[in-house]
């Protein structure tokens, strides 16, 4: 059996293999980022957007987020002759089946996943061919499956990434229509990826062949990618950044407020989630923009919002007595993250 060497940091590359997650983010800057009116559609999309379970996160075509229109514009698709009604349908069922499939860390009828030993597909396909990144990383291909997993250090999969045909049939319109404006926006290499959190512990990247202004129309590959993985603790020269709560759950009504310390520099925070201490109910999910949004234009519901560095948590009556944390997710470039997480609180 193959062993895939150990590796300082895993790169989600950002310029090798047209990488997903080693993206110029669009999502917005760190925390001390103040919202401005123009960081949004002039058309608002739906508010309320939080990726909660039980919404957009396992049922993708409830979700419409938001995103930054500080982010270059992409082009307008070519004029084309609409696909045929059974060529879209096959690919809005594909689209589901990565969501459905990608809240487990895999791709459609794909047995192993993120957080499993790259050992188990080397098991099921043999060794594979190492490739090293231009930064720190391997990524372990299969050309014959279309498919590749990039690995941490302990030689666990923190990304999934599938080149499959099929995945072509894919157009920008209809990932859209289906799931809705993807809540964050990344550059790398000449491609454009959306990405859309899928639950608490996974992102679904559909990356697009071309930069800001010349995005492609149909995707090139698609990465479910496990964010939490890729922390490494040992090369890690910065603190974790860490939550004070401000404003305590119930103390004012359905909300709690907090301020975040120790952003880490070099880093861009990507989402911010409520974690239940037991289970996955209510659990809620927004990216930086998403947050932004939802305190500019109010909404309903289960979510984040940010405003001159300021974070406030809104939930439902529904929650009150559930115990959960705050948890952060900040990401480089690169694509290796730096996760902070709040101590427990009960929701009153």
């Amino acid at each position: 059996m193959n062993k895939t060497p150990g590796i300082l940091i895993i790169a989600l590359m950002a310029s090798s293999l047209i990488a997903g997650c080693g993206a110029q983010s669009a999502s917005g800057t760190g925390p001390s980022t103040s919202p401005s009116s123009n960081l949004y559609p002039s058309s608002p999309p739906n508010p309320g957007s939080s990726h909660a379970s039980g919404s957009s996160a396992s049922s993708p075509s409830t979700s419409s987020p938001a995103t930054s229109s500080s982010t270059p514009a992409t082009s307008t698709p070519p004029a084309s002759s609409p696909p045929a009604p059974n060529s879209t349908q096959a690919a809005v069922s594909l689209i589901h089946a990565w969501m459905q499939s990608g809240a487990s860390g895999k791709g459609p009828s794909m047995p192993i996943g993120d957080g499993q030993n790259i050992s188990a597909v080397q098991q099921e396909w043999g060794s594979g061919q190492n490739t090293a990144g231009s930064g720190a990383g391997i990524y372990v291909t299969y050309p014959s499956h279309n498919i590749d997993f990039g690995v941490n250090q302990g030689d666990q999969i923190v990304d999934v990434r599938s080149f499959q045909s099929d995945l072509h049939q894919i157009s920008r319109s209809t990932l859209i229509s289906t799931l809705g404006q993807p809540p964050a926006i990344r550059y790398a290499d000449n491609t454009t990826i959306y990405l859309y959190p899928d639950g608490a512990d996974y992102q679904v990247l559909w990356v697009f062949p071309g930069g800001p202004g010349h995005t492609g129309n149909t995707v090139d590959h698609v990465d479910v990618v496990w964010p939490q993985g890729t922390v490494n603790q040992m090369a890690q020269t910065v603190p974790n950044p860490s939550i004070t709560v401000t404003t305590a759950p119930g103390a004012q009504g359905s909300y709690f407020t907090f301020s975040i310390n120790n952003p880490p520099s070099g880093y861009q925070l990507s989402e911010l989630e409520w974690v239940p201490s037991q289970g996955t109910a209510n659990t809620a999910v927004d990216t930086l923009p998403e947050a932004l949004y939802n305190a500019n234009h109010g909404a309903a519901g289960e979510l984040f919002m940010a405003v001159n560095g300021a974070y406030r948590f809104q939930y439902t009556s529904a929650m009150s007595g559930q115990t959960g944390s705050v948890r952060l997710i900040y990401q480089n470039t690169a694509g290796s993250a730096i996760v902070g997480t709040s101590s427990p609180m009960t929701l009153k």
